[in-house]
């Protein structure tokens, strides 16, 4: 497991981390783009970001038809 030193510059308070409670970098991605420059490494990333973001999603889709199907039930009544 790797730790990284962090160093907060306006109050001088440093901390050590693990990785895995960093936050997640942001991928800068424009659909469409040409991928001809992007690593193989970037692009699984960038899917990876993707389905995850496919999951988050469906999940309020269903989230919202879960809503939706409780309200006209309610207003039937």
């Amino acid at each position: 497991m790797r730790h990284t030193l962090l160093h907060h510059l306006s109050t001088g308070v440093e901390a050590t981390m693990n990785d895995e409670e960093l936050p997640k970098r942001k991928v800068d991605m424009v659909i469409g783009e040409n991928l001809d420059a992007i690593s193989i490494a970037e692009l699984e990333h960038r899917i990876s970001v993707l389905e995850a973001e496919i999951h988050r999603i469906r999940a309020e889709i269903a989230k919202k038809h879960a809503s939706k199907a409780s309200a006209a039930t309610f207003f039937r009544t």
